[in-house]
């Protein structure tokens, strides 16, 4: 009688953690958006070395996005190119250079701000990356 309540101990508890499992996913699963997702106005935000990326599809073929960071002084500069690749669904990757003051320039030590603000034409298919070199 013994091996029996406890075989019925272990199934029930397999049970409860096969159900509860099941209702974690459905309630608190993951609701984190993936970059090939490309509802209608709902934007996107990839981050990359303390760079947050958001695009938005705006629709026929037309995406915007924007790149906001920080750049440790005013004497470094940004440059931020969006690349489309020929396949289907196009392949974007869009890249944010940073490059630094030359080696003889004096610079104040003051955190400048960047927001960068582009567009570029794919299709709503397309899956983007983000680079920052």
């Amino acid at each position: 009688m013994e091996r029996k309540g406890i075989i019925g101990l272990a199934v029930l508890l397999l049970l409860l953690v096969v159900i509860g499992a099941v209702v974690y996913q459905v309630v608190l699963g993951d609701n984190t958006k993936k970059d090939d997702d490309t509802s209608l106005g709902e934007p996107h935000t990839l981050t990359e070395e303390n760079f947050v990326f958001e695009y938005t599809y705006k629709g026929d073929n037309l995406w915007s996005y924007t790149v906001k960071g920080n750049l440790p002084t005013p004497c470094y500069s940004i440059n931020t190119d969006a690349v489309v690749m020929e396949s289907f669904p196009e392949q974007v990757i869009v890249t944010s250079r940073i490059t630094p003051p030359a080696k003889d320039v004096m610079c104040a030590q003051v955190i400048q701000e960047v927001n960068e603000v582009g567009e570029f034409n794919a299709s709503e298919k397309a899956t983007v990356s983000f680079n920052v070199e």
